[in-house]
């Protein structure tokens, strides 16, 4: 049987305690509303960017000029550590979903410290690698899957990549999103993701209790996530 190639696609950036600790302590911290850009399209990234708290997203426009959402940023994730090295226009944007906190940490020092830790850099290009190939899976998926096989895929990327409670058969997504905010996520309008939530409700794949979306199970079953409960 051909593998699906959307099985293990990582769909919201991993958190990296590495970089955490040393954007924290070398670096400034800055917030932003809800909708700023922190990053452009275009934009030469001159420094590396820690989120501390809030949501945030990885934008493409496609060829109709339409805003995609690419990948999902969480407290924990860490980006630019690529573009800063390459010094080159960059040709994705980042964009708060909430109101943020980051840290950033200039060229400057990240580059003073790859010269005292070489492999720092073979680690760099491994996670930029990781990264590129995520986020053309992710554009592939906004592409050909329709969209309940997007929200499935993304929340089981979220419950991969993210420690979270279980109870019984139910795995709380760790983080709390809007039917709006979902559409977002998964290029889809508010109406769309409503009828999506209702039918998994009426099947028992999904329930909301106090704006917390609880997942079944047997929804995460094809994604291969259930057996990755903690």
């Amino acid at each position: 049987m051909k593998e699906n190639p959307f099985l293990n696609i990582c769909w919201v950036e991993p958190a990296d305690d590495y970089w955490a600790q040393y954007i924290k302590r070398e670096g400034h911290a800055f917030s932003c509303e809800k909708g700023y850009q922190v990053v452009c399209e275009g934009d030469i990234v001159d420094k590396v960017y820690y989120l501390e708290t809030g949501l945030a997203r990885y934008t493409m426009n496609d060829i109709n000029g339409r805003t995609r959402t690419i990948g999902l940023l969480l407290p924990g994730s860490i980006f630019g550590e690529g573009p800063v090295i390459l010094q080159a226009p960059v040709t994705i944007g980042v964009q708060a979903m909430k109101d943020c906190t980051f840290y950033y940490t200039p060229r400057n020092k990240i580059i003073s410290m790859i010269y005292q830790d070489p492999e720092l850099s073979i680690e760099i290009i491994r996670n930029v690698t990781l990264k590129f190939r995520n986020l053309l899976k992710c554009f592939s998926l906004l592409s050909f899957a329709t969209p309940e096989e997007r929200l499935i895929y993304f929340c089981s990327s979220i419950l991969k990549t993210r420690q979270h409670e279980v109870f019984e058969q139910w795995h709380r997504l760790p983080v709390d999103l809007t039917q709006e905010q979902l559409g977002e996520i998964i290029g889809a309008n508010r109406v769309t993701v409503c009828r999506i939530i209702a039918k998994w409700k009426k099947e028992s794949r999904l329930k909301i209790i106090n704006k917390a979306i609880y997942i079944n199970t047997n929804l995460l079953k094809q994604t291969e996530i259930a057996r990755a409960a903690p």
